[in-house]
């Protein structure tokens, strides 16, 4: 390894510097997101729910409460998912990594990722019943490089409605269909929303990637690096 390498890599261990800029809000409004059918059999989203479940009766997790019947579990906290499922997360983490390289991916995750600075930054598992939606048509994952949504229920069977959405130009949007197994990925930064849940309960697990440590707190961290203060 040369000296301009060496001089890199030492470089990025610098916690107040990072090797992938954020992308703006035009620049990420302009990105499509990039669907994996089939990324999860049956049986690794039972072990999801599972997992989820079991954390959330025995109070190891949080259950954050929103508004209009939408729940998070912070499956991230106290290294519940990395520890107990730690093949499956790594076929998640490799699902981003090969969209992201593609052709067309976003390459944002490649440099974090060679400098041993991509982690997950919260690992998710939403629980919307009737009435639960995500309004915010201008929301976006601030701070994030990267989003993983995997639907873990059947669409149309197990809920009505509650549709994902990306905003694409003043007063438009685009409606991204995925059945249980598939993976969506999409720029953080890009605007997206979730329609009303009308009936039934939707299920789906999300995945946040960014260039900071991996969190183990019960919350969406906000500190890249260093000891979180909540």
């Amino acid at each position: 390894m040369g000296n301009g390498s060496q001089k890199l890599d030492e470089s990025v261990q610098d916690e107040q510097i990072q090797c992938q800029p954020l992308p703006g809000p035009g620049e990420a409004q302009q990105t499509r997101p990039i669907l994996v059918q089939s990324l999860l059999n049956e049986e690794e989203i039972q072990q999801i729910k599972s997992l989820s479940a079991d954390a959330a009766s025995s109070g190891r997790i949080k259950m954050s409460g929103g508004k209009g019947n939408w729940n998070t579990r912070y499956l991230h906290a106290d290294g519940l998912f990395q520890d107990g499922a730690p093949k499956l997360l790594q076929k998640l983490l490799d699902a981003a990594l090969a969209a992201d390289a593609g052709p067309a991916g976003w390459n944002l995750l490649v440099q974090a990722q060679k400098h041993g600075r991509l982690n997950p930054r919260v690992i998710e598992h939403h629980v919307v019943t009737s009435g639960g939606t995500l309004s915010d048509k201008y929301h976006f994952d601030e701070g994030s490089l990267v989003t993983i949504d995997v639907m873990l229920s059947k669409p149309k069977e197990d809920f009505q409605g509650g549709s994902f959405c990306t905003s694409e130009g003043v007063g438009e949007y685009e409606v991204h269909d995925f059945c249980q197994g598939d993976a969506l990925l999409f720029v953080s930064h890009k605007f997206h929303f979730v329609q009303h849940v009308i009936s039934g309960q939707r299920e789906v697990l999300v995945i946040e990637l960014w260039e900071g440590q991996a969190p183990r707190c019960n919350h969406r961290c906000q500190q890249n690096w260093g000891r979180c203060g909540l």
